[in-house]
C-alpha cells in the first residue's frame, strides 16, 4: 500500500498537468514564434486557435483572393488599395495597369487626380508659372492670349482640358504642350503672328474641332498621335506652311478643310479612313499630289479646287461621297476612285470643270449621282468613262468639252436611259 499511493498521485499531476496545457494563441507571441505550444500537431497560423490572433490578420499572402490590406497581392482580382496589382483588370487608381482595357486616366473618362475645376485664362507667363505646381489638368476651358506670353512651357505638365483650348494672340514662336493628350472641347489656334511650329507631340484625341488658321509665319504642324477629331478640322490661311504632319489620323467626324496652304507639296495623313462632312482641298498653289490609300468615305462633297501643280488624285479605295468636285486643276493628269460607287448625300452632285490637261475620267464603278452631273470647259478630255452609272438625280450637262466628241456624251446619256435622269439634258459645245 505504500507504493501505490505515490504511484496514484505521480499520476495524478500528471494528468493534471495536460489538461492545465495552454491552447495555441493564448499567450501573446505563441501565433507568430513557430513552436506548437499545444502539442496538436499543427501551429502558429495554421492552427485553428490562432485564426482571431493578430498576428493572422490582415497579411498579404499568395492566395487567390483579396485581402483587406493595402498592399498588392499576387492574384488575379482587384484589391481595394491604390496602388496596381500584376492582375489583369483596373483597380481605381489613376495610373495605367498593365491590362489591355481602358483604365480611368484614358481618353474619354473622368478627370482625376490634380484637377482644377473652372475655366482658365492666361494671360501672361506670369498667370502660367505655378500652375504645375498644383495642377495637371482642368475640367473647364482654357483661353491663353494677349502678347504678353510668350512661351507655353510653364504648362508642360497639362495632360488633360475637358473643354475648349484657346490660344489666340500671343508672341509664342514655338507652341508645344508635351504632355496634352486629350482636349474635351475644340483646340482653337490662330492670329499668333510670330508662330513658327506647332508641335502636340502626345495629342491623341480632340472631341470637338481642331482649327488653325490665319497663322502667316507658320511652317511646320506636327501631331504625330492625334487619332481622332470629333468635328471638324479646318487647317487654312497658312501661307508658309510646309509640313502637315498628321500621320494617325484614321477619323474627323465633321468637315476636314485643307485650303490656302500655300508651300505644301504634300499632306502626311495616309491613316485617315473617314470624314464625316465635306472634304475640301482648295488653292493650295504648290500641292502635287493627293494619295489617301484607306480612305474609305466622306459624308459631303469632296472637292479638289484650284490647285495649279497638282498632277495626281489617287483615292483607291473611297467607296461613297456626297458629292464630287473637281475643278481649276491645271496639271491634273489622273484622278483615280476606281471603287466609289454612290453620291447620295449633300450636295450630291458631280461636276468636272476646267482641268486643262486632263484626257481620261474613269470612275468605272460609280452607279447612282444624287443630283445632278456637269463635265464643262475640259479642253483635253477624249474619254469619259463611267460605264455602271444607271441613275441621275438631277440635270445631265456635258459642255464645250472640245476634245471630247458628241457621240461619246450622248452614248454615256444613251447607256444611263434618259428615263433614269431627273431632269434636263443638255449636251453641247464639244468636239465633233
Amino acid at each position: 500500500m505504500m507504493l501505490e499511493r505515490p504511484l496514484l498521485l505521480l499520476l495524478s499531476l500528471v494528468l493534471c498537468s495536460c489538461a492545465a496545457q495552454p491552447g495555441e494563441g493564448a499567450v501573446p507571441g505563441h501565433c507568430s514564434d513557430g513552436a506548437d505550444n499545444d502539442a496538436d500537431g499543427t501551429y502558429d497560423c495554421s492552427d485553428s486557435d490562432c485564426l482571431s490572433s493578430p498576428d493572422c490578420l490582415g497579411d498579404d499572402d499568395d492566395d487567390t483572393a483579396d485581402d483587406d490590406d493595402t498592399a498588392d497581392d499576387d492574384d488575379t482580382a482587384d484589391d481595394d488599395d491604390t496602388a496596381d496589382d500584376d492582375d489583369t483588370a483596373d483597380d481605381d487608381d489613376t495610373a495605367d495597369d498593365d491590362d489591355t482595357v481602358g483604365d480611368d486616366d484614358d481618353a474619354g473618362g473622368p478627370l482625376e487626380g490634380l484637377v482644377y475645376t473652372g475655366d482658365v485664362v492666361f494671360l501672361s507667363d506670369a498667370d502660367m508659372a505655378s500652375f504645375c505646381e498644383s495642377w495637371d489638368q482642368i475640367a473647364g476651358n482654357v483661353t491663353i492670349a494677349g502678347a504678353a506670353v510668350t512661351s507655353l512651357s510653364a504648362l508642360a505638365c497639362l495632360k488633360r482640358v475637358d473643354g475648349l483650348v484657346e490660344v489666340t494672340g500671343t508672341e509664342v514662336l514655338d507652341l508645344e504642350l508635351p504632355s496634352l493628350i486629350e482636349v474635351g472641347g475644340d483646340l482653337l489656334i490662330y492670329d499668333n503672328y510670330p508662330l513658327g511650329g506647332i508641335e502636340l507631340l502626345a495629342l491623341r484625341f480632340v472631341a470637338g474641332s481642331l482649327k488653325v488658321e490665319e497663322q502667316p509665319w507658320l511652317d511646320e504642324l506636327r501631331l504625330p498621335e492625334l487619332s481622332s477629331v470629333g468635328a471638324d478640322v479646318h487647317l487654312q490661311q497658312l501661307a508658309f506652311l510646309a509640313t502637315v504632319e498628321l500621320p494617325l489620323l484614321t477619323s474627323v467626324g465633321g468637315s476636314l478643310w485643307l485650303r490656302y496652304i500655300e508651300i505644301a507639296e504634300s499632306f502626311e495623313m495616309d491613316a485617315l479612313q473617314s470624314v464625316g462632312a465635306d472634304l475640301w482641298l482648295s488653292g493650295n498653289p504648290v500641292l502635287q499630289h493627293i494619295s489617301w490609300p484607306e480612305l474609305l468615305s466622306v459624308g459631303g462633297e469632296l472637292m479638289v479646287s484650284a490647285h495649279p501643280l497638282l498632277a495626281h488624285v489617287d483615292l483607291p479605295v473611297l467607296g461613297a461621297a456626297g458629292g464630287l468636285r473637281i475643278n481649276s486643276n491645271a496639271a491634273l493628269v489622273s484622278f483615280a476612285l476606281p471603287q466609289l460607287e454612290e453620291m447620295l448625300g449633300l450636295p450630291g452632285s458631280l461636276r468636272l470643270s476646267s482641268c486643262d490637261v486632263l484626257e481620261l475620267f474613269e470612275l468605272p464603278a460609280l452607279e447612282f449621282i444624287g443630283d445632278f452631273l456637269m463635265v464643262a470647259g475640259n479642253v483635253s478630255l477624249t474619254q469619259l468613262n463611267l460605264p455602271s452609272l444607271g441613275f441621275v438625280g438631277g440635270d445631265f450637262y456635258i459642255l464645250d468639252n472640245s476634245s471630247l466628241t458628241a457621240e461619246s456624251a450622248e452614248a454615256l446619256r444613251d447607256s444611263i436611259g434618259v428615263w433614269n435622269i431627273g431632269g434636263t439634258v443638255v449636251i453641247s459645245g464639244n468636239g465633233n
